[in-house]
């Protein structure tokens, strides 16, 4: 596995680099400023990023949708329950429900 910073754009798939860095935890590399944290282009080309092969990062993008489509349908089967148990027109309720 080749790891390269700053990363090169023709052996890097931008939705795996979007994946990988969505699951990071950035607040390391961020600064304070007025409006928030931030990350500028000399902190982000410090961030390391393994880069496997095309096939291997495509195997990762390909198992990541997989993930995402089991979440959703998980998530309508929940609402779909509270709905017809609850009559709550399919919202969800409980500890873990955003309110």
């Amino acid at each position: 596995m080749r790891v390269y910073t700053p990363i090169d754009p023709t052996s890097v798939l931008p939705e795996y680099l979007y994946h990988m860095l969505s699951s990071m935890d950035l607040n390391s590399y961020t600064q304070r400023a007025a409006k928030g944290p931030t990350l500028n282009k000399r902190i982000i080309s410090q961030i390391r990023i393994p880069v496997p092969s095309i096939e291997k990062q495509q195997e990762f993008i390909d198992r990541m949708h997989e993930l995402e489509a089991t979440a959703i349908q998980r998530l309508e089967q929940a609402r779909e329950f509270e709905k017809e148990r609850y009559g709550c027109g399919g919202r969800i309720h409980g500890p873990h429900a955003k309110r």
